[in-house]
């Protein structure tokens, strides 16, 4: 193996473990909603009341748009680190404007509310 399939490995080691990370996060993701609607099946069959509140929260916008923005910081310091060139570690500007997008969502539901 040369010095030039390194990077190579490397790139290729961290998408699939990214991929896994992913699909793992959403099967166990998939579980928790399935156990979620046996139960509320379970109490309906009972006839106890299922306040829609006992679902699970989903993330705001907001929250949201700030784990976006750290994912991408984070991207384009390591792939930076690791290639040394501005123009690889670019990809992470991706994740950042999404983040940037939904941070501006949630301000300006929160302006349309009247909260701001």
């Amino acid at each position: 193996m040369g010095d030039d399939a390194i990077p190579l490995y490397l790139g290729l080691s961290a998408i699939t473990f990214t991929a896994g990370l992913i699909a793992w996060a959403l099967f166990l993701n998939y579980r928790k909603r399935v156990l979620t609607g046996k139960e509320v099946m379970a109490a309906i069959e009972k006839g106890i009341d299922v306040p829609f509140a006992s679902q699970a929260p989903t993330l705001s916008y907001r929250n949201r748009g700030i784990v976006w923005i750290a994912l991408g910081l984070v991207m384009v310091r390591v792939l930076w680190a690791l290639t040394g060139e501005f123009s690889v570690a670019s990809v992470g500007l991706i994740p950042i404007a999404y983040g940037v997008a939904s941070l501006w969502i949630a301000l300006s539901a929160k302006h349309k509310d009247g909260e701001g």
